[in-house]
């Protein structure tokens, strides 16, 4: 979310600059309208966009789940009661808060607007009401009513209605509402202010030039020698507004521009070019709950290697978060995450992985294969090594108390997540320093059934050594076997710890 917000802000400021420097000054006023209309709206688009031509995304296949031979994740939790301070939200707190402060006032200022036409004297016209407010000098439009002071002279009204016709007819008050109700979700931003307060100063040029066909000299004369009162309402096209008749006498004094400067209109195209290739190539900040597996070579995986990455990628669909896993030799970089239901990709052994994976950075071609040492889907399974995958394997280790179980390997994984819960301790220095994260731990169940080659990685020590702690704590199994012989089973088990 704070991405969107970032890469939203950073557009709407780029399409500000842009107008504020080429285009505000031309008396296109239709053409800045929408522009400003236009690009606030593709601000908000932009950052949701990422097409796949911008990247590099190998094919997905047919349907199935894989099954691997990761173990079911864990996540591992500490009470409320063990930790010493509350992770108070300020900064949820502080945005609804300001939303609702949002929300309140422009309640307010339509429960005043209101106000002022119980006040008024209403009379209602072929195209528009008018509405005379007592003791007052204010005129403005809203929708299809012209609030108006009985305080102006009857020779200036004529005027005044004439210009705010043109709000009218050009519904000009749907503009200003929609920055007023974006105002609201986007409170803490000032582009959106400005980009509100820009688009009023269109609609005063364009009903002044509107005006100005018929009797320019007459509608100059007016805006020099009025006594100006303003009021606080955004969302109303105010005829009285002191910021802007200068900037009102300047733009109906100025040339009408010429029609070739309406090129400058297309540099947004480059423009919303470049930001969608942003939007769609950046990788990097897009992977901040990312899983790197560093690896000698890509193209030339070692059993090990091979084995580590698709335990690794077979949690992938069980994680509730939007998670990746990055595997990286230093020249190329591959990222897998979720796949959409139904599409996998092929691993080891013709083996099914729930996943897609991208080429990011390197050599490799768009039809590379990870997996190259993949054996062939019908014929004997010629082994690297004495390591075997769980989910390869013809004989599961068992776990003690599984022997006489009817699904072997459903019984290990349970007894696996049982042992860890039994044995959980959240550490207390790590409640204290809130450390949480997830930490990936890898082991093997070797020919005799002992449990080695322990390794982890996480956020932190005190959690990979907790996790290390209990993986040290299983008891001897009874190895796997393959082909009649034992063999080195490894097994990855992703553990979560959070504070609650």
């Amino acid at each position: 979310m704070v991405q969107y917000l970032l890469e939203g802000i950073g557009f709407q400021l780029i399409f500000l600059m842009l107008y504020d420097l080429m285009l505000k000054r031309e008396t296109f006023f239709q053409w800045n309208r929408f522009y400003l209309l236009g690009t606030f709206t593709l601000s908000l688009i932009l950052p949701l966009i990422h097409i796949e031509a911008f990247q590099t995304v190998l094919p997905l296949y047919g349907n199935a789940l894989a099954s691997g031979w990761a173990l079911d994740p864990l996540t591992l939790s500490a009470s409320a009661a063990q930790s010493r301070d509350y992770d108070f939200p300020w900064l949820s707190v502080i945005g609804l808060a300001g939303m609702c402060a949002a929300v309140g006032f422009f309640l307010y200022k339509l429960l005043y607007l209101r106000s002022l036409r119980q006040q008024g004297q209403l009379r209602r016209f072929n195209k528009f009401c008018l509405i005379l407010l007592p003791a007052t000098d204010i005129a403005f439009s809203f929708f299809r009513s012209i609030y108006m002071g009985d305080s102006i002279p009857q020779k200036n009204r004529s005027g005044i209605i004439k210009h705010e016709l043109v709000h009218i007819g050009q519904w000009h008050t749907l503009d200003l509402l929609f920055f007023e109700i974006l105002r609201i979700p986007l409170w803490f931003n000032p582009l959106v202010y400005l980009f509100q307060a820009r688009i009023s100063e269109v609609h005063e040029f364009t009903a002044d030039a509107r005006v100005a066909e018929s009797d320019r000299r007459g509608h100059y004369q007016e805006l020099l020698k009025q006594v100006f009162q303003t009021e606080s309402l955004s969302f109303i096209n105010l005829f009285y507004k002191s910021t802007l008749i200068k900037k009102r006498i300047i733009m109906l004094n100025k040339s009408k521009s010429h029609r070739i400067r309406q090129v400058k209109y297309f540099l947004l195209l480059p423009l919303i070019s470049g930001m969608l290739l942003y939007s769609s190539c950046q990788q990097e900040t897009s992977y901040e709950d990312s899983d790197t597996i560093s690896v000698g070579r890509i193209d030339q995986l070692t059993p090990e290697e091979e084995n580590l990455i698709v335990g690794r990628i077979t949690t992938l669909s069980d994680q509730r978060d939007e998670t990746f896993v990055v595997v990286s030799d230093g020249t190329s970089t591959l990222v897998f995450s979720q796949a959409e239901a139904g599409s996998y990709i092929t691993g080891p052994n013709n083996m099914r992985l729930n996943a897609k994976m991208e080429i990011i950075t390197g050599e490799v071609e768009g039809d590379f294969n990870l997996f190259g040492t993949a054996l062939p889907e019908s014929g004997p399974m010629e082994l690297p090594s004495d390591m075997v995958p769980f989910g390869l394997i013809e004989k599961v280790p068992v776990y003690p108390g599984c022997e006489d179980a009817s699904d072997q390997r459903s019984c290990f994984n349970d007894k696996i997540m049982e042992h860890v819960r039994k044995n959980f301790r959240y550490p207390r220095e790590a409640i204290d320093q809130k450390i949480q994260g997830r930490v990936n731990v890898m082991f093997t169940i070797d020919k005799t059934g002992a449990i080695t080659s322990i390794k982890k990685r996480g956020p932190h020590p005190l959690l990979e050594g907790e996790v290390d702690r209990i993986i040290s704590l299983l008891p001897e199994m009874i190895p796997g076997e393959q082909a009649g012989k034992p063999v080195n089973v490894p097994f990855s088990l992703p553990v979560t710890f959070a504070l609650n």
